[in-house]
């Protein structure tokens, strides 16, 4: 799909979800009435702030796509930290997080906390590897590796492939040790909103850390 097409279903995809009152089954992507009906029942049990907060992870998603079918178009292949900070947009996440605690009431100022925002950073970026790893095999056989972490290192640490999913698996294991420690310094807001962060972050935890073993609070 060209960069072009991606631009146009994102549109009809952020319209859907900004004006779900509007019904759009003559529309050319399909996509725009399936969003708009699920987020008509999401609305129902989503606090607001959690609604923002989703519509602005699926709008980073989308320009996301946008880059990434751009850079497929020229074509580009990127360094390592660029590909990191396009791949944390591609991943989809900033819009999944909001979904783990949509119906809860926790404050701006503590989902924005520096902590808070750091877990998210590196669940995001382990998810990714993991992804990137499993979806190699696949994506190199079909010529559509250039928006891999493996190629990415390939290209720029002159490795092989072995080489570079050793590279990226070095890379996961960091983060999760940066995941592990951060989560001990996570400040109190509060009975009610720790209980909500609580849970917020050990969901976040329990999927960024899922292919290592599960992620508890011990």
């Amino acid at each position: 799909m060209s960069a072009s097409e991606v631009r146009e279903m994102g549109n009809t995809v952020m319209d859907a979800l900004r004006n779900p009152e509007v019904p759009r089954a003559d529309d050319k992507w399909v996509i725009g009435e399936i969003i708009r009906q699920f987020w008509i029942l999401a609305r129902k049990t989503a606090t607001t702030s959690s609604q923002q907060r989703f519509i602005k992870g699926f709008d980073g998603w989308f320009q996301g796509l946008v880059t990434q079918a751009e850079d497929r178009d020229k074509p580009c292949l990127r360094d390592i930290d660029s590909y990191i900070a396009l791949r944390r947009n591609t991943s989809g996440l900033e819009a999944c997080w909001p979904i783990l605690h949509l119906g809860m009431a926790i404050p701006r100022e503590v989902l924005e906390h520096p902590t808070i925002q750091r877990l998210a950073l590196f669940c995001t970026d382990m998810i990714s590897i993991d992804n990137d790893i499993l979806s190699y095999n696949k994506e190199q056989a079909c010529g559509n590796d250039e928006h891999n972490i493996v190629t990415i290192a390939m290209n720029q640490l002159h490795l092989d492939v072995q080489g570079a999913m050793n590279w990226a698996a070095g890379y996961h294991a960091a983060t999760m040790r940066q995941f592990k420690e951060v989560y001990e310094t996570i400040p109190h807001w509060g009975r009610e909103v720790d209980l909500d962060v609580e849970t917020y972050v050990d969901g976040m935890g329990n999927w960024g850390l899922e292919d290592a073993g599960n992620f508890t609070l011990a």
